[in-house]
């Protein structure tokens, strides 16, 4: 966030004051998905030798992006015929589910075997988010039905397509199984710890009034739509508090 004294420096008359002070909002979750997208295309493609120009790394890159398109496509298409008005967020939101799957395996399927665990593990975490959003489960941003879904799904299809199922190898598709329940254990373990802790310090639940304002505006002083209602709410809420 900037200054809260730079706010205040002259700007030409020209602007429109709901221009300046809020991005479009079609454009916003675009344009923050490509950040991780080009640092997950790096890190994708070190799964072989660190910093080898290899196959490993051409294909990783080629998946990842592969991958990513194909889930972004497939989640605007899903909303469609599930009745749903498809969106840029929702994009956005795909995409980044198609970085989560492969990123297990991209260095190691065919171009075809990322399509597939894109396309389907999409599907699953358009669904997954559907469903959470009919419960009380208090999770704004979707994490565990995008990130946590797509990745336990990346991870069972990589013991599939990588020397596993497949290939015959029962035993490498268990330890892929294995593996999600363990981490899917050490997380919820770890991170309840820390909620506590954390929570003990600074409480983490914010007020309802706070919540009904919205965090951006609430919490951080920023606005990224309707600026002109959200700077009223905002001038309401300090005045009550």
């Amino acid at each position: 966030m900037l200054p809260r004294e730079w706010r205040h420096w002259p700007v030409p008359s020209s602007w429109d004051a709901a221009a300046e002070s809020v991005m479009p909002r079609p454009t916003s979750p675009l344009s923050f998905w490509g950040l991780p997208c080009c640092g997950w295309d790096g890190s994708d493609s070190m799964q072989g030798l660190p910093l080898a120009a290899d196959g490993i790394a051409i294909k990783a890159f080629l998946n990842t992006n592969t991958a990513s398109a194909t889930a972004m496509m497939v989640w605007i298409f899903f909303d469609c015929l599930r009745g749903r008005k498809p969106s840029a967020l929702g994009a956005a939101v795909g995409a980044v589910v198609g970085l989560v799957a492969i990123t297990p395996s991209a260095g190691y399927v065919t171009v075809g075997e990322s399509i597939f665990i894109a396309l389907t593990t999409t599907m699953v975490c358009n669904v997954a988010v559907y469903w959470k959003n009919k419960t009380s489960v208090d999770d704004a941003l979707d994490v565990f039905p995008t990130h946590g879904v797509g990745g336990i799904f990346g991870t069972v299809l990589t013991g599939v397509f990588v020397n596993g199922l497949f290939a015959g190898n029962v035993s490498v598709f268990l330890i892929h199984l294995l593996a999600v329940v363990l981490v899917c254990g050490y997380t919820f373990i770890v991170s309840y710890a820390l909620y506590w802790l954390t929570n003990k310090m600074i409480p983490l639940r914010v007020s309802a009034r706070s919540e009904a304002i919205g965090l951006d505006l609430s919490q951080h002083d920023e606005s990224y739509g309707y600026a002109d209602e959200g700077e009223r709410e905002l001038a309401e809420y300090h005045a009550e508090n």
